[in-house]
């Protein structure tokens, strides 16, 4: 079955549960034909999108529509459809994960929480942050976590992708400077069967640890604990402190949510 085939045959499954769910009317413009239309949409106007579609419904039509579909949909279609993905091509046993943030601009909207505005661009634009985990050697997306640009934080995106998942296979996640963390690495060292390669800065601004390390090429073990508070007695056993961002307020739309592990935690 061709990849174009496989997505049809997972859309088509998880809009028809969707709509026995829910008990949606019937409409001109069924659910199936707008997922399949909103993930196949070009750069084009509604209204061109929907001619070269083929759908004689109005751009209203397909917005009342689209609000209908929760955004778990759309989660669960990309879930099933890397079900089918049978290709488990590994490296000495482990699957490569690698992760990195990028910055993906959309229609301009001043009243969203994704909105960008800063000296260089005084009008303002949009912009939401993707920070995927992408299998290298099977070339698919794995997972994804998106943020709004203002409110970005790689980190806790990564930490939130450890959280979701399950790793039955062993596994290896590769990311670069900017995802040291204390935090992280407590998340990542409790994960069952997942190791991990990140390029940590050695600079003024290093992990302690790392920055007291000399400056040639060496294979050593680091042992450290980290903890959330720093009392008097965390400092005398030189216990590191992780800063852990402050959990959201209740109705704020924000997805870094990384939530806080015990301490202290002993790193190695």
């Amino acid at each position: 079955m061709y990849i174009k085939e496989k997505l049809c045959h997972v859309i088509n499954r998880v809009a028809e549960a969707y709509r026995k769910e829910q008990s949606l009317r019937k409409s001109k413009l069924s659910i199936r034909d707008t997922i399949q239309l909103i993930i196949g949409a070009e750069g084009g106007s509604l209204a061109k999108e929907l001619h070269r579609a083929g759908c004689d419904v109005s751009a209203s039509a397909l917005s009342q529509r689209r609000a209908q579909i929760p955004v778990n949909v759309f989660r669960d279609i990309f879930m099933e459809f890397n079900g089918e993905c049978v290709d488990r091509e590994t490296f000495r046993g482990l699957r490569l994960l690698a992760v990195d943030g990028t910055a993906v601009s959309i229609p301009r909207n001043p009243k969203s929480d994704s909105f960008v505005v800063h000296s260089g661009a005084p009008n303002g634009y949009n912009q939401l942050h993707l920070t995927p985990l992408y299998d290298i050697l099977n070339k698919v997306y794995l997972e994804a976590v998106i943020q709004p640009e203002p409110q970005k934080d790689e980190i806790g995106a990564l930490i939130e992708l450890v959280k979701r998942n399950t790793f039955k296979e062993k596994a290896l996640i590769i990311g670069d400077r900017g995802f040291e963390s204390y935090n992280l690495l407590a998340h990542l060292t409790e994960k069952e069967n997942l190791d991990f390669l990140i390029r940590i800065k050695n600079s003024y601004s290093a992990m302690r640890e790392v920055a007291r390390l000399p400056m040639l090429k060496l294979d050593t073990e680091i042992h450290f604990t980290v903890s959330t508070t720093q009392t008097k007695e965390d400092k005398q056993k030189n216990i590191s402190f992780c800063k852990c961002r402050k959990r959201a307020r209740r109705g704020a739309r924000h997805a870094g949510d990384v939530g806080i592990f015990p301490a202290p935690i002993p790193c190695v």
